[in-house]
């Protein structure tokens, strides 16, 4: 298998496989317990559940943001006359003492600017999260439209900000 489809379903390969493993000793073991006579009720349940959880967790588990997965995108819609919004928190994996960067937030398709002054990014302290939050936009006369700009690390994107102003 080439690198790109190693990285991109080598893990799914790997999870899904690890799953059939453990399907067939669970089977193994069923059987022997049938033989013995000492299969359970109880045992048939553990055996379903297991197997049903293992199958859930690994489609959910694509659905979950990642390191190789989309970048986290954190959404707001504020009136033009806002003068600040509630802070929005998305997922990131940062280093104890991360340098973070961001751009202003440039609107799609117009000329309006939204300066990063106008925008915190706070991480937590445990390094899994982001608060995003719009500050003191009294002064940053919004236009109606759809901004959007980027939180990095270096120079690696860590989060998406988008924000969309309605009319007051």
């Amino acid at each position: 298998m080439d690198d790109a489809a190693s990285g991109l379903f080598g893990p799914a390969l790997d999870y899904y496989g690890k799953l059939a493993e453990d399907a067939l000793t669970r089977w193994n073991t069923a059987s022997q317990k049938i033989r013995d006579g000492k299969y359970t009720p109880g045992d048939l349940f553990s055996d379903v559940l297991a197997l049903w959880l293992g199958g859930a967790t690994g489609w959910l588990g694509m659905l979950a943001p990642t390191p190789t997965g989309g970048i986290p995108t954190v959404f707001f819609k504020i009136k033009a006359d806002s003068k600040a919004s509630q802070p929005q928190n998305v997922p990131a994996a940062l280093p104890a003492k991360a340098n973070l960067e961001q751009t202003d937030l440039a609107q799609l398709g117009g000329a309006g600017m939204i300066a990063k002054q106008y925008y915190t990014v706070l991480p937590d302290p445990s390094g899994t999260k982001l608060a995003i939050q719009l500050v003191n936009l009294g002064g940053a006369a919004l236009a109606e439209g759809i901004y959007q700009g980027v939180v990095t690390l270096a120079q690696t994107p860590v989060a998406i900000v988008l924000v969309v102003v309605v009319p007051p």
